[in-house]
Order: C-alpha cells, then sequence, then structure tokens
C-alpha cells in the first residue's frame, strides 16, 4: 500500500509539471523570441543576430526553434520571417 501511495503522490506532481509546461508554452508563440505576444521584424532582427552568432537582447530564443531540432538555424529565421510578414 505504501508503494501504492507513493506511486500516486509521483503521478500527480508529473501530471502537476506538464500542466505547468503546457500552460507556458501555451502562453508565448512558436516565434515569438521577445515574448511581446507577436511575431514581428523585432523577433526577426533577434532570430538574425542568434544565427549570426551575435549578441541578441531576446532571452526567450527557444521560441525560435521553429522546427524542433533543438537548435536556432537559418530554416527557423526563415521561417519567423514568413510568420512576421504574414502578421
Amino acid at each position: 500500500m505504501k508503494n501504492a501511495n507513493k506511486i500516486l503522490v509521483l503521478s500527480l506532481f508529473v501530471l502537476a509539471m506538464l500542466s505547468t509546461i503546457v500552460a507556458a508554452a501555451e502562453q508565448f508563440k512558436l516565434g515569438d523570441v521577445n515574448h511581446d505576444h507577436r511575431i514581428t521584424m523585432a523577433d526577426v532582427t533577434c532570430m538574425r543576430d542568434a544565427v549570426s552568432l551575435k549578441p541578441t537582447s531576446c532571452e526567450f530564443m527557444a521560441n525560435g526553434d521553429m522546427n524542433g531540432d533543438g537548435l536556432i538555424t537559418m530554416i527557423d529565421y526563415v521561417m519567423v520571417k514568413d510568420l512576421a510578414k504574414k502578421q
């Protein structure tokens, strides 16, 4: 019975963590690297700087990984640029 309680507590903890991660992910769009809730040329500029290995003021570059490969590359930059143009 003690093991069942431990498993239940662990399961609830994992569920709470996943809920927090999903809520945070929904709060900001993919491509919104400056977290202003919009994808604009400011995001494109940050992406360009990141791809060029220049310092960037954007702190949320993880949102710039458009294709989910774990890297910020020219492909991600082009995808953010295309989204900014559509806004």
